[in-house]
């Protein structure tokens, strides 16, 4: 594999990792409950707050265009604290194949890698392509592991 791959990828994951970091709570949950309008009336407001401290960090009120509780649930579900397990994960692969090692190849057979080519390196660094800086030639090879 390219150094410049695997710099690249080793930035975006400590990029990702840093906006998590500086988030605020670490685990959110989606919580409902009623806005009062100045008419009176009331909304159902759906947010996401920090399941710790129950601060509310944003909602909408529903029904609104574009964005309902499957949506916000998705948010909540990719809170800081998994965004931060995610990146520790993918950081570690990296270390694990940086420079000489043993590598899966696309039809599952161990390879030695040198300096060229990491499959695994390669299938991480294909999930910020659309990041700028990301390299056509970066993606991964395709393959059938199952016989038709």
């Amino acid at each position: 594999m390219t150094s410049d791959m695997l710099s690249w990828t080793r930035q975006q994951i400590e990029h990702r990792k840093s906006l998590a970091e500086e988030a605020h709570g670490a685990s959110w949950e989606v919580r409902g409950r009623l806005s009062e309008r100045p008419d009176g009336g009331a909304d159902d407001l759906v947010a996401v707050v920090d399941a710790e401290d129950g601060t509310e960090l944003f909602g909408v009120a529903l029904p609104s265009p574009g964005v309902d509780e499957d949506d916000l649930a998705h948010i909540a579900f990719n809170d800081p604290q998994q965004i931060i397990t995610d990146c520790q994960a993918d950081l570690a692969i990296l270390d694990d194949h940086e420079g000489s090692h043993e590598c899966a190849g696309v039809d599952d057979n161990c390879m030695w890698i040198l300096d060229g080519d990491c499959p695994t390196v390669r299938r991480i660094a294909s999930r910020y392509r659309h990041r700028p800086g990301y390299l056509p030639e970066w993606a991964p090879e395709r393959t059938d592991r199952c016989p038709s």
